[in-house]
């Protein structure tokens, strides 16, 4: 067996996905600054590139907008 990380190999930060998420939604995503919790990395980025090479597959949506907004549009009933 393997097993493949799923990104879009461009980083973006919390703060960037929350407010992009509020954007979309039009909602008020409470949220809370804290510190960051030990061992927590300061970046982390995930890339499909494997998953390609090795299965051939290749996500459908690969922009977090296009994520965000796809999702929200299945969920939000």
């Amino acid at each position: 067996s393997m097993c493949f990380n799923m990104g879009t190999a461009n980083g973006m930060s919390v703060l960037e996905m929350l407010k992009l998420s509020r954007e979309i939604t039009g909602c008020e995503i409470p949220a809370k600054i804290v510190s960051r919790r030990p061992g927590d990395p300061s970046n982390l980025v995930a890339s499909s590139e494997n998953i390609t090479k090795i299965l051939g597959w290749k996500p459908q949506f690969s922009d977090v907008k296009t994520i965000i907004e796809s999702t929200w549009n299945v969920y939000n009933i």
